[in-house]
């Protein structure tokens, strides 16, 4: 198979990310020859290497779409800085796109950008929704701040210095306390109460 026809049908397929099974699936043929045709067409940008098995049309990809295409099909929503810089409440736009999933927590380096993905446990995977075009998920602003709180006193500390928070006009104070309770550990779960009390307050 050329690799022009082969980038046609990857195109054709209407998904712009997809794994090495998938496409061997799609056009009838061995995972080594669609690995083979893949990497090709990596070596020519056509199509881009995130992972291990796991692959991506570079112009029909979006930033937030990258965790998921990484852990599926374990799930992941963005969160954390990006989701609270999408929401309009930190100033600074992340130069990483930063995530939760139920994977172990890594930073994985694509060519489209940069990952980071941490881990959370199941009870407390939720308060998130698909966007408009459905193409990824996003935690709500009421999740995100509480996301961020959560990982404040992880060992690696990757969210200890938090940015000022604007909290939009449609900001649901009971609703950031309720995902409080999906939280295991009574400890953390204090620890982020009383983190999360003050910001509320303002």
């Amino acid at each position: 198979m050329k690799l022009t026809e082969a980038h046609a049908q990857l195109l054709d397929l209407g998904v712009p990310t997809f794994s090495t099974s998938e496409i061997a699936t799609a056009l009838q043929i061995t995972n080594n020859h669609a690995t083979k045709i893949l990497g090709r067409l990596a070596n020519t940008n056509h199509v881009a290497r995130l992972t291990k098995g796991r692959w991506a049309l570079p112009e029909k990809t979006r930033p937030f779409m990258l965790p998921e295409a990484i852990t599926g099909p374990t799930p992941s929503y963005v969160s954390f800085y990006s989701a609270l810089y999408h929401h309009g409440m930190i100033e600074q736009i992340p130069e990483t796109v930063f995530a939760a999933t139920l994977v172990p927590t890594r930073a994985v380096s694509t060519p489209l950008g940069r990952v980071s993905l941490h881990q959370m446990a199941p009870r407390f995977f939720t308060g998130y929704d698909r966007d408009a075009n459905g193409q990824y998920s996003l935690a709500t602003p009421e999740k995100a701040i509480v996301d961020t709180l959560y990982l404040q006193p992880s060992r690696s500390r990757p969210f200890s210095a938090l940015p000022e928070l604007e909290l939009p006009r449609n900001f649901n104070r009971t609703r950031a306390r309720s995902y409080l309770r999906h939280i295991e550990s009574e400890s953390r779960r204090t620890f982020v109460r009383k983190s999360l009390e003050p910001l509320l307050e303002k």
